[in-house]
Order: C-alpha cells, then structure tokens, then sequence
C-alpha cells in the first residue's frame, strides 16, 4: 500500500502515481493481499471407468426393456444371460484388474462373480445341474489348488491375508452343502473338492508353519 503525500490517498496495486493528482507515489509499505491465500485441492481424477458403468447400465436397461415387451410372445428372461457377463465383466475391470485391493480380496470376488454368472447361466436355461454339479465345483477346486501352490512360496506374505485365505479355502464345503440340500446330484464332484478343501486345512495346521496356528488361535480363539 502507498499513500500519496499530495493528497493523502491510499492507493493498492502497483502503481507509480496516484490515479487522483496524477503525482508520483513514495516508495510504501508492502503491498497488502486484499484476499488471504487460499490453497486449492486437487480436483479428483476422473473415473475411467464411468464409461464402462454407463454403457453397462444403458445395455442393461435395454435388454430388461425388450425382455419385457417381448415375454408376452416368448417367455424366456434371456436379460439375466445379457445382465450376468455385463455385470462380472464390470466386476472384473472395477474390483480385481484396476483395483488395489489385496489378492485375496481380489480372488475372492473374481470367485464370487464367476460362480454367480455361471449359476445365473443354469437357472435362466431350465436348471439342468451343470452349474451345480460340474462346474461350482471345479472353479473351487482349481482356486485352492492355486492357492496352495501359492502359499508354499517362502516369499509370499500370505499371513497379511489370512480371512481371505480361510474364506476361499472354507467355499471349497458349499459343493458338498448343496448336494446335502439336494440342489446338486452329483456326489464325486462335490466330495472332492471338499476333500482337499479339508486337506489343505490340515496342511496349514500341521504342516505348514506354526504361524498359521498362531494366527487361526488369535483371530477364532481356537
């Protein structure tokens, strides 16, 4: 700020004359901010996959949209088979590619997504039991066999996930619940992989380390 010495005017800004007398200004004190400084935040990024979600919603939309003016003629809900590939497809772009969630939450919704739109599949068909019967299991099967090998590398911190671990190793029952409720048929498919879901818990126990003990004592007081 400076004021004039003619007229007694304060005067902000850079000037060199007072815009009154049109006289030369002394040198003053610094110029004051009329405003404080004020930090701006980060605008947020945008989500990449907004996109995605629109679209998968406007198919959506559409194929219920035509399912139900068309069921009147041909009384198939054929908009669960468009809906449950759309829906794991976003599950699998938004929860598990771009994600940075750990691995075991990653697998556990990959399997989660993958048994639903496979169930979805069967139901929407007649229910023939392939789901059920064959493939459930075998998608279980082979994750904790993956699992497994995974968990015998030394330099593989599988401790940080252990309710994951115990979560995809414990779905490796649901086959053999389904056929004790009689949803599903087949008993050898069930059976085996409960079976190694029960042998890969034994490992862990007696085999592995004494830190899976450990952990499963302090977490289940077991």
């Amino acid at each position: 700020m400076k004021t004039c010495k003619s007229c007694g005017m304060q005067v902000y800004g850079g000037y060199t004359a007072c815009p009154l007398c049109d006289l030369p200004l002394p040198g003053g004190a610094p110029e004051r901010k009329l405003y404080p400084a004020y930090e701006h935040p980060p605008l947020p990024k945008k989500d990449r996959q907004s996109g995605f979600v629109a679209l998968t919603i406007f198919v959506l939309a559409l194929c219920i949209s035509l399912n139900i003016a068309t069921y009147w003629a041909a009384p198939v809900v054929w908009s669960l088979i468009v809906a449950a590939p759309l829906l794991y497809a976003w599950l699998l772009i938004r929860n598990t590619i771009l994600s940075k969630q750990s691995g075991g939450a990653r697998a556990l919704l990959h399997l989660i997504g993958m048994t639903a739109m496979f169930l979805v599949f069967d139901i929407t068909s007649g229910f023939l039991g392939w789901s059920v019967n064959f493939l459930i299991p075998f998608i279980m099967l082979v994750t904790t066999i993956v699992l497994t090998v995974a968990m015998s590398r030394s330099d593989l911190k599988w401790e940080k996930h252990f309710g994951y671990t115990i979560t995809l190793i414990c779905m490796g029952f649901i086959p053999i619940l389904l056929f004790a409720f009689g949803i599903a048929t087949v008993l050898w498919t069930s059976l085996m992989c409960a079976s190694y879901s029960l042998l890969t818990i034994l490992w862990l126990y007696f085999g592995k380390t004494t830190l899976f003990r450990a952990e499963l004592a302090w977490r289940f007081y077991v």
